[in-house]
């Protein structure tokens, strides 16, 4: 068997949107799914935009495709977004419990 069927059916999960180096890494591993609670954009406002710089520099984009044949990436707090209030509450007191 191909060695990426090992993770067929699981997903990734991540703190911080991945990186060039990591979510080649995620990709070329054979995750199909992969989730992130802070994106690019929440570390930039902290003063960390190094992701996007290089995003930039390199690619001249301001993030990768995150739905593509390889992988499909997904924002944990932009989901959160979506849902009722209290769900909204239960879900931020869980991600402020993993911080």
């Amino acid at each position: 068997p191909r060695e990426e069927a090992r993770f067929k059916g699981l997903c990734f999960l991540c703190t911080h949107e991945p990186c060039c180096l990591c979510i080649s890494a995620i990709v070329w591993s054979g995750f199909k799914k992969q989730f992130f609670l802070y994106s690019y954009e929440s570390t930039k406002d902290q003063g960390i935009p190094h992701d996007l710089n290089i995003l930039y520099e390199l690619w001249q984009v301001p993030c990768y495709a995150r739905n593509n044949k390889f992988t499909s990436s997904c924002h944990i707090l932009a989901e959160i977004e979506k849902c009722s209030s209290v769900e909204q509450r239960e879900l931020l007191a869980t991600v402020q419990r993993i911080n």
